[in-house]
């Protein structure tokens, strides 16, 4: 799955590179097929991770109070963003690459700065590999951040 994942995604980068670009149609079904192929198993793996976690903290695991505190964390991020913009913006960006690399590296030990920094590092590889390639896009979404002058 993961070789596909990534041949898949290096056709996309080099057809951008030619100036191929898929229609609008095509974008939002390879986003629906990624939500559900890479998207929903992410988001399960998070819950395996702290259900395994809590077994060698030999704590119970509550699905109930996993989802609640997800949820939680959504909710006070979305806050965060709203209130101050540029600010959780940075945070979700360090904070997402961070858990990418995370995730990728899953024998790198994060008991020490030299580990937290090689995951972070390889999430912002990961990250800048995805932004890079859409400067119009990432523009139009720092515009957005960017506080307006009030006339």
């Amino acid at each position: 799955m993961r070789l596909a994942l990534l041949f898949a995604g290096g056709v996309l980068l080099f057809g951008q590179q030619l100036g191929w670009s898929p229609t609008p149609g095509a974008q939002v079904a390879m986003f629906l097929v990624g939500v559900v192929l890479v998207g929903i198993p992410h988001g399960a793996a998070d819950m395996l991770v702290a259900s395994r976690q809590a077994g060698e903290d030999r704590k119970g695991f509550s699905l109930v109070g996993f989802l609640s505190g997800y949820l939680g964390r959504l909710l006070a991020f979305a806050l965060v963003l709203y209130l101050f913009p540029v600010v959780g913006a940075v945070l979700f960006v360090l904070l997402s690459a961070y858990h990418f690399g995370e995730t990728d590296l899953t024998g790198v030990r994060t008991d020490g700065w030299l580990g937290k920094s090689v995951v972070l590092c390889h999430g912002l590889v990961i990250l800048g590999i995805i932004l890079l390639g859409h400067p119009e896009e990432v523009r139009g979404i720092i515009g957005i951040l960017e506080p307006s002058e009030v006339q």
